[in-house]
């Protein structure tokens, strides 16, 4: 009964490091992403006034960085979780 309670411990474990490892991963691609939109944006409005091209822009960057957030609070909690793991 305790290997089974173990087993389900440490299985929980190498899960919370996956998610971890892919929040981690997912986190440079989404910054890479949002430095590139930003640098873009910026040239547009030193260029274009054009909304129909701004207007499209405006709505990736808040989704890169909606979810850059996610990424963060994942890792975030992630960590807090594995530091109360430490304690007990």
């Amino acid at each position: 009964n305790s290997s089974v309670k173990e087993r389900s411990l440490l299985d929980a474990a190498l899960a919370g490091e996956g998610a971890l490892g892919l929040a981690d991963e997912l986190r440079n691609p989404l910054n890479a992403a949002s430095l590139q939109l930003r640098v873009l944006a910026r040239r547009l409005e030193q260029n274009s006034t054009d909304v129909r091209v701004r207007e499209p822009l405006r709505v990736a960057r808040a989704h890169v960085e909606r979810l850059a957030q996610a990424v963060d609070d994942a890792i975030a909690l992630a960590q807090s979780r594995e530091q109360g793991d430490e304690r007990d």
